[in-house]
């Protein structure tokens, strides 16, 4: 096992709500979120940024608007997957990606419309694949090169 792996901690997060009230399955409050992310600060000091994977899925308009400050003010740089059908549904604006990407994090490809991929036909799995990288890339200006997998 490379030495990285052993040292990495990851962590997964969908839709941070302002409040305990009303969480879904994989929601977390904003209040723990960011007693989470201080905890990791201080618990962790000896891994390095690069060493504390956070991922976002899905697309939410908090990320931008309360979680970017979160990050920032404690040195954590994070991926956000965006489904370009929660940019449809204006869960999160193009506005709101682009400003996740000009400070540092990282925005990949969660598909077009969240469907698994493995129920998928080839033809729709590329769709899903190439679209949403494109629409990414050209919200962003940027190469989107991370994928997450609908789950």
């Amino acid at each position: 096992m490379s030495e990285i792996i052993r040292k990495s901690l990851a962590l997964m997060y969908h839709d941070i709500k302002v409040s305990d009230a009303n969480l879904d399955l994989y929601d977390v409050s904003l209040d723990k979120f960011k007693s989470q992310m201080e905890y990791l600060r201080l618990n962790f000091p000896l891994l390095q940024s690069s060493e504390i994977i956070l991922t976002f899925d899905d697309g939410y308009r908090v990320w931008a608007e309360e979680i970017l400050e979160i990050l920032i003010s404690l040195h954590f740089n994070a991926y956000f997957f965006v489904c370009l059908k929660f940019l449809k549904e204006s869960r999160i604006s193009k506005e709101n990606i682009v400003r996740l990407a000009n400070n540092g994090m990282i925005i990949g490809s969660h598909g077009v419309s969240h469907n698994f991929l493995h129920r998928l036909k080839d033809a729709d799995i590329l769709h899903e694949l190439s679209d949403s990288k494109k629409v990414l890339e050209d919200i962003t200006g940027k190469e989107i090169k991370n994928f997450s997998v609908p789950r």
